[in-house]
């Protein structure tokens, strides 16, 4: 994903992603105009890869990897507020999750995103 990371100023859309010949798969996650949530997967170039991404945002880093990431390019691009927005956003859910998951009486895996994050 190097080449695809290179592009800072290009919005990253599905069409970069099929040109660069060393992406072997993809998940694209998308919120649609009705605040849906979407996705557009590709893994005809690599089961193993894609099962492999899929572990990694499930119990693995990736997802904090990715947090870290955009916290970074969001203080370069002095987009602080909008980070913390994001970070407030995915909080709330989660305490509404565990209160919801509490009021019925189950317990629920939280997919491992640093505490850091949520505090």
């Amino acid at each position: 994903m190097d080449e695809f990371e290179k592009q800072p100023d290009k919005e990253k859309t599905p069409e970069d992603i099929s040109n660069l010949d060393n992406i072997e798969s993809y998940i694209l996650f998308f919120v649609d105009k009705n605040q849906e949530v979407g996705y557009n997967a590709d893994w005809s170039g690599g089961i193993n890869g894609f099962a492999e991404m899929f572990f990694s945002m499930s119990y693995g880093s990736l997802l904090d990897e990715i947090l870290h990431d955009m916290e970074q390019e969001c203080v370069k691009l002095g987009k602080v507020e909008e980070f913390q927005k994001i970070l407030s956003v995915l909080a709330n859910k989660l305490r509404q999750r565990n209160v919801e998951t509490d009021s019925i009486g189950d317990s629920v895996v939280v997919p491992p995103l640093s505490d850091l994050y949520y505090q």
